[in-house]
């Protein structure tokens, strides 16, 4: 079961996989969703 942002607490190892994202870990892509989006 995963939380908000698709990771799993209780399941450490998913941050090195690809589920949310094909180009991006899922802890980078929690990571920038933490950062705020300026617009260009």
């Amino acid at each position: 079961m995963g939380n908000k942002n698709g990771l799993n607490p209780k399941q450490a190892s998913d941050n090195s996989e690809y589920k949310l994202d094909k180009d991006f870990t899922n802890i980078e892509v929690y990571i920038n969703g933490l950062v705020k989006q300026r617009p260009l």
